[in-house]
């Protein structure tokens, strides 16, 4: 998709062992588990239904940017289908733009950076979708949340003092 130029998200990924790899595509790993947002067995992972819920949250995100996704399930049905060892003879062979000049990826020396963040993302999100998306997902407001409910639930009511 890079090669067309279309990005989806904002990661960085450089070269390592077996390819490209993004520190920041597995945070985002990671905090979905802690949110109990998807379930893994093994090593594949899975969204669960709390998940499917908060997803189902932001259909006017996945309509806008439909095209673009359609693009993105495509290539991940075609990578789904290839082993360990073909994903990274594949990527491999990937031709890009490094320091100003056309490559294949295995040229690239390990730990340099492949794909920088981009000022330009083009999957399209409102500024208050964001935030929405970024408020559900951060465990630590989550919690917040989720104290300050309980909290508020056994507390007694409002009295108004009297004079």
């Amino acid at each position: 998709m890079n090669t067309r130029n279309k990005r989806c998200f904002h990661y960085e990924f450089f070269q390592y062992n077996y390819g490209p790899f993004s520190i920041e595509v597995y945070d985002d790993h990671d905090a979905l588990k802690e949110l109990s947002l998807i379930s893994e067995s093994g090593i594949t992972s899975e969204i669960n239904k709390e998940g499917e819920r908060i997803l189902s949250e932001f259909d006017s995100v996945f309509k806008q940017n439909g095209l673009l996704l359609s693009e993105m399930k495509e290539m991940i049905s075609g990578l789904n289908r290839m082993s360990g060892f073909e994903l990274v003879e594949d990527t491999h062979q990937m031709t890009v733009t490094w320091n100003s000049k056309v490559c294949k990826l295995r040229e690239i020396p390990k730990h340099s950076t492949i794909l920088p963040q981009q000022e330009d993302v083009h999957l399209k999100i409102d500024s208050s979708t964001l935030e929405s998306l970024i408020v559900m997902l951060t465990p630590e407001l989550i919690r917040d949340f989720r104290r300050v409910r309980s909290e508020g639930s056994t507390s007694s009511p409002y009295v108004p003092l009297t004079a």
